[in-house]
């Protein structure tokens, strides 16, 4: 599959997208402000409300590769350009 314009990429779903080198990393796009911190993504760059209530801002997002340094996710400073849809995951040989 080839790189496709990111407007075109699906928001519900995680996808790839080169990274500042030009290598695919798995991304998705979050519109919603709240999140569930048990259920949903909480990034580093995350606002708790004098409720405690946990938001995290809208953007694109990647997953994080630097054990320690971060939670589950890093809100990406530039919006990718491109996007392909995840391969399919190999299958066991039985």
């Amino acid at each position: 599959m080839k790189w496709q314009p990111i407007e075109t990429a699906p928001k519900d779903t995680r996808v790839l997208a080169p990274n500042e080198y030009g290598h695919p990393v798995v991304v998705w796009l979050q519109d919603a402000a709240e999140v569930d911190p048990v259920e949903g993504v909480v990034a580093r760059f995350h606002i708790v409300d004098d409720d405690g209530n946990v938001s995290t801002p809208p953007g694109w997002y990647r997953e994080c590769d630097c054990p320690g340094c971060c939670l589950d996710a890093v809100l990406l400073r530039e919006a990718p350009t491109h996007w392909m849809p995840l391969p399919e995951p190999p299958r066991l040989e039985q």
